[in-house]
């Protein structure tokens, strides 16, 4: 009996780990890559800044969006050697209906694009 508690420990352990890496939040927030990002400092991508110029986003409204969006944990990006990138919807004061991605960086949190998901603006390259 005392090999089977051993081993439903261990598969009870290694589900926690594995929750925790995919962002799953637990009871009281543990693991949830939003309430991380926003203790770090935020920095814009020169790409995110043409798409929010493009797409009349502003600052406050990205930063919105990482205080109050919704994360969609189907477009959480891992890739070996980056930061893992976690998209968040926001409908904006003005109706925008967001879609904003962030990476989770050790030290920093990287705006990384901003979609508007209402209207398909006719932005150029960035």
């Amino acid at each position: 009996m005392g090999s089977m508690r051993q081993v439903l420990l261990a598969v009870g352990m290694a589900l926690l780990a594995i929750g925790t890496a995919c962002g799953v939040t637990l009871a009281g927030g543990e693991g949830d890559p939003a309430a991380a990002m926003r203790t770090k400092p935020l920095r814009w991508s020169k790409h995110a800044r043409c798409r929010m110029e493009c797409r009349r986003v502003d600052e406050g409204e990205v930063r919105a969006a990482l205080a109050h969006g919704t994360r969609d944990p189907t477009r959480t990006r891992h890739e070996p050697g980056r930061c893992p990138t976690h998209a968040l919807a926001h409908r904006s004061d003005d109706g925008q209906d967001l879609r904003v991605v962030f990476a989770a960086c050790e030290d920093e949190t990287v705006v990384v694009t901003v979609i508007d998901l209402g209207t398909d603006w006719p932005c150029g390259a960035c």
